[in-house]
């Protein structure tokens, strides 16, 4: 029997490309035996995230989806909720949701200032360049995931090191070095203390790149 589902799915709603019945017809054509939507939880500096309006449309369109399709496939409804958008099991429990991905796509400065970690390479760098090196964004990304693991309790965390995206190629730092290890380990132990899942989201890997994968291989290893 196959065991294949996905749950890190988006739709038109955020920055997906199709619609829920688009992506669930596609499943279904791939044998999968659920299938997961997250669509990006509203934050209001970020365009790629739902709306308020698209949040209520998506909310009703998934649960309708459910039903129509439940014959065929098992839908879930799950939202990606940015640690700034500050949901928690509340929340899950207003909108009807099964589960919740944590994501960090930002990290502040103290300032109400937001800085973008995976929107573009000219945007990371300047992330890079407001907070003076590249350790620093590090380890404020991952004090992020932490304080959401710990205030917010995410079902699942989504690419946990979303911080890698622009260094497939070692270009801003090692991801051997034993500082990098030692702060993922850190949160490698948070997540386990909080009984997470970690998915593994493979968006950018192509066959080229075989390693463009969240998390890397040693902290798939180490978790």
């Amino acid at each position: 029997m196959k065991y294949i589902s996905n749950l890190h799915t988006h739709t038109i709603y955020c920055d997906g490309k199709n619609t829920v019945e688009e992506n669930i017809q596609y499943a279904i054509d791939k044998e999968l035996i659920s299938l997961g939507f997250s669509g990006h939880s509203h934050f209001y500096i970020d365009d790629t995230s739902m709306s308020e309006e698209n949040t209520i449309k998506y909310l009703e369109n998934i649960k309708k989806a459910k039903y129509i399709y439940k014959d065929k496939i098992q839908v879930y409804l799950g939202i990606e909720g940015d640690y700034y958008s500050n949901l928690n099991k509340d929340t899950d429990k207003e909108m009807g949701l099964d589960y919740r991905i944590g994501s960090v796509h930002y990290i502040d400065d103290g300032n109400n200032s937001y800085f973008p970690i995976d929107m573009s390479k000219d945007t990371f760098n300047e992330t890079i360049k407001h907070f003076g090196n590249i350790k620093e964004v590090i380890f404020r990304y991952y004090d992020n995931v932490i304080k959401m693991i710990e205030t917010q309790k995410p079902d699942i965390i989504g690419h946990l090191d979303l911080v890698r995206k622009y260094n497939l190629n070692k270009e801003y730092f090692t991801e051997e070095e034993d500082w990098y290890i030692k702060k993922v380990d850190e949160v490698i132990d948070v997540i386990e203390k909080n009984g997470c899942i970690v998915e593994v989201n493979t968006k950018l890997m192509n066959k080229n790149n075989l390693n463009a994968h969240y998390p890397n291989k040693t902290t798939i290893k180490n978790y």
